[in-house]
């Protein structure tokens, strides 16, 4: 894929949804239209984060779920907005990212599911239908599984950190009746070492994965904070993110398995698209609604790069 110096954007599921809000199928594919002239006499070109993808078409597993019919029309502007029948412009998943960018491996399965689950968004784009969710059923009832199965295993090994960290704690408050344990807490959060240590966990996570794959053989001695270091300094704006939900468990109750809750877990993985790094040497965007997205961007010094939908439309000029 030739990105040909242009500058990329990526948008959220949440861009794509405000985007398509109230349109019939017929306006969804004249403004996407538009946006991609628009892009190229921008100097833009649009890529997908699989991360947005999945998030949804595990709401196309089930007519009868509530988003449905906003995630159809999202799913039909996102392909759209990134493929025809000649090529469909996708990022690997943000894990397979970090497996390449720091151990230099590749997992092909991985790769192919992308490409699978690319077919499956150009399907509905020709049809979106209930048609096309009858014909894709099994693959899509997986999708929603897998996602939810990881929304489910952010929520309760964050639990579980907290029964570590506070084994006093009854729900999810982290040192509620102790404030100087809270005040040393808060000061580790805000600290140099915070970042070293997410970055340490996030190596390690990657690293089991390529043993899983048989990529890498396991060595209990390996020394990942070479590693760790450079996560830490590139993808600040992920790491806050990470920090701003320990900050909320010790501020309240914040019960990370409400459902507007959970999905912090896609956020902290979108915001790997957001750092230092060059996709081919092109500077990355990222156009959101989301609130924790945009404060970690700013305060982490990246607003520049993220924009809010209506902030993007205006910069393109689209009317």
């Amino acid at each position: 894929m030739d990105l040909s110096g242009k500058e990329i954007v990526i948008f959220d599921s949440n861009a794509y949804r405000h985007f398509t809000s109230g349109k019939p199928f017929s306006q969804v594919e004249t403004d996407i239209k538009k946006v991609l002239e628009l892009e190229n006499d921008n100097n833009l070109i649009s890529l997908i984060n699989p991360i947005v993808l999945c998030e949804l078409l595990a709401h196309l597993a089930d007519p009868n779920d509530s988003a449905y019919d906003r995630c159809l029309k999202a799913v039909m502007a996102l392909y759209l907005h990134n493929g025809d029948s000649k090529e469909f412009r996708t990022l690997v998943d943000p894990e397979l990212m970090l497996c390449y960018s720091f151990f230099g491996k590749k997992i092909k399965s991985r790769e192919d599911t992308v490409t699978g689950i690319g077919q499956i968004a150009s399907a509905f784009a020709v049809n979106p239908t209930v048609d096309t969710t009858d014909q894709y059923k099994d693959k899509l009832e997986k999708i929603r599984d897998h996602v939810y199965q990881t929304e489910i295993n952010f929520a309760t090994d964050m639990q579980n950190a907290i029964r570590e960290l506070d084994p006093s704690s009854t729900n999810w408050q982290i040192f509620a009746n102790d404030p100087k344990k809270r005040g040393d807490y808060i000061s580790y959060l805000r600290s140099e070492t915070f970042p070293m240590h997410v970055g340490i966990g996030m190596m390690m996570r990657i690293y089991l994965l390529l043993v899983e794959h048989g990529l890498e053989i396991f060595d209990p001695s390996i020394n990942l904070v070479p590693r760790a270091k450079q996560f830490a300094a590139q993808f600040n704006a992920s790491i806050e993110l990470y920090r701003e939900v320990y900050m909320r468990l010790i501020g309240s109750d914040y019960n990370l398995f409400d459902n507007s809750r959970v999905n912090f877990i896609w956020d902290i993985h979108l915001m790997l698209s957001i750092g230092d790094q060059k996709i081919q040497n092109s500077q990355v965007n990222f156009v959101t609604h989301d609130k924790a997205i945009l404060k970690a961007a700013e305060v982490t010094g990246h607003k520049y790069k993220i924009l809010t939908l209506a902030e993007y439309l205006e910069y393109i000029r689209f009317s």
